[in-house]
């Protein structure tokens, strides 16, 4: 089972570098979207309205992608005071609970996301041509797929080490 766990972390650590990598090209793609639109209007006084609408949707992007990269390495917000003082086997409890209203809160957030990326998959970009607003929702819904995988994952290690360690606790 030990082995089990080894190959998907080490899929989980490949797929969280090929996502910091998406997330760093959206964001220098938002910079070189700003820069030409500065360029265009204010040194050529040309109007090139489709570097606005890019960079909205290259943030849209980078923000969701960015959010499974905090997630997988723990770096988003969290208030951890209630966590810090309760026993350890209690925690294990709490959070369980925590990663289980996690689950359902992507759940949930999946389903809304894919019902407006249907509702929306023919609106066509103001200023993009052969871009559909729909792929603004994909972009939660990406997000909200993986970091539910993300969620499954932290709760069978949870559970598989609370385990592990009660056996070894046993044993001593």
């Amino acid at each position: 089972m030990k082995k089990f766990q080894d190959i998907i972390n080490r899929i989980l650590t490949m797929i969280t570098k090929i996502l910091t990598m998406v997330t760093t090209l959206y964001f220098f793609s938002i910079l070189i979207c700003v820069f030409l639109e500065v360029i265009f209007r204010y040194l050529l006084k040309i109007s090139v309205p489709w570097t606005e609408e890019g960079a909205r949707y290259l943030l849209v992007w980078m923000v969701f992608t960015g959010a499974i990269v905090a997630f997988k390495r723990e770096e988003n917000i969290k208030l951890t005071i209630i966590l810090d003082k309760i026993p350890e086997r209690t925690r294990m409890y709490f959070l369980i609970f925590i990663y289980l209203v996690i689950g359902l809160f992507n759940i949930i957030l999946f389903k809304g996301s894919i019902s407006m990326a249907k509702l929306d998959w023919h609106v066509p970009s103001s200023t993009m041509p052969g871009v559909v607003v729909g792929y603004l929702y994909l972009s939660c819904a990406f997000s909200c797929f993986l970091i539910s995988i993300l969620v499954f994952i932290k709760l069978i290690n949870i559970i598989l080490n609370s385990t592990y360690n009660q056996v070894e606790s046993e044993e001593l």
